[in-house]
């Protein structure tokens, strides 16, 4: 169903969490419309939001509007369309644990400076081929990546390496892991 700001309006000025589920709060272009919301939040509620959770709400895009969520700790937009992620989310210093699994990335370059502080990442079930720039999130902890496309195990030597603190690492389903490339 769609949501409009009218239906959310009264709740703007209290909310610590948004979760969304199946419902299209978007705008032109399927980008994620919190900007709507936007419009009845005071600076002082924006800040007091630390999680959005927006599942299969058909979102390809966030709106600039994100970064004003700097106390966002966190981020599901699992199951949508999204392409890349836009360093608008650099500004959300707080932000620890991202889900954007069932979307399409492809290219994961920009992550490293859009998501600094993440200790949790879940990149499950998109279409990357290389995670090599994740070796800048010197705070992750625990990454999945399942169900992607990668097939080189460099790029898994190369984030044990450089990502001190990583405990988990989940790499199944991914052509690295079929027998032609053990």
């Amino acid at each position: 169903s769609n949501v409009s700001s009218d239906d959310i309006s009264p709740l703007c000025q209290t909310l610590s969490s948004i979760q969304l589920s199946s419902c299209r709060v978007i705008g032109p272009d399927n980008v994620l419309t919190l900007s709507k919301v936007h419009d009845e939040m005071s600076h002082s509620a924006w800040l007091r939001l630390v999680e959005i959770s927006a599942v299969k709400c058909n979102v390809s895009a966030l709106h600039p509007s994100i970064q004003l969520a700097v106390s966002l700790v966190r981020l599901d937009l699992s199951f949508n369309s999204i392409e890349e992620v836009h360093p608008e989310l650099s500004e959300c210093q707080a932000l620890r644990e991202v889900s954007l699994r069932h979307n399409r990335l492809f290219d994961v370059t920009d992550l490293s400076s859009a998501l600094t502080n993440v200790t949790t990442l879940d990149l499950s079930h998109n279409d990357i081929v290389s995670v090599w720039a994740l070796a800048e999130l010197e705070h992750l902890q625990s990454l999945d990546i399942s169900s992607n496309r990668l097939r080189f195990w460099s790029d898994l030597g190369h984030l044990s390496r450089r990502c001190l603190n990583i405990k988990c690492i989940s790499f199944r389903e991914n052509p690295l892991c079929s027998p032609q490339y053990i």
